[in-house]
């Protein structure tokens, strides 16, 4: 990274990846007390998972996914920070959504993958929902005209 970049990094990106970090880290403390093979991906309300993969890219290909797209959904932010106000502040929420999201569902699959018996559809559901309510709730918020009462 550039040092302008850095420089750029504010309170927002410390925290969304400090989440992101913290995913690899949960792995590692889950990782003595997982099975060999792990669920990774499951259809609807199936309580069982319908993928399997080894413990290794059950634990940390979802932290590895984080880490790659982070810095995707930091750069336009960034690069809009000096233009558009709006679109930094909504990219930086947006950033954090989607990260949160993210760590939502891998702290799923972990307890799952230990024994924790709940249908995980039913569970991940709730949180994408209100990440895309979120989301929108941010485009609108990031966007509205300030000053002017309507009546």
């Amino acid at each position: 990274m550039s040092v302008k970049i850095l420089m750029k990094l504010n309170k927002i990106h410390i925290i969304a990846l400090c989440i992101t970090l913290s995913m690899p880290l949960m792995g590692l403390g889950f990782y003595p007390f997982l099975p060999d093979q792990m669920g990774v991906h499951w259809s609807g309300t199936n309580p069982e998972p319908d993928n399997i993969a080894g413990k290794f890219w059950g634990v940390f290909l979802v932290p590895m996914l984080v880490i790659l797209i982070l810095p995707v959904i930091a750069l336009p932010g960034i690069a809009l920070s000096t233009i558009d106000i709006r679109a930094k502040i909504f990219f930086e929420r947006f950033m954090i959504l989607l990260v949160m999201l993210f760590f939502y569902i891998y702290l799923l699959l972990l307890l799952w993958t230990v024994g924790i018996n709940f249908t995980l559809g039913k569970f991940a559901t709730p949180g994408v929902v209100i990440f895309v309510l979120a989301t929108f709730t941010n485009l609108l918020l990031a966007y509205q005209k300030r000053g002017k009462k309507s009546l």
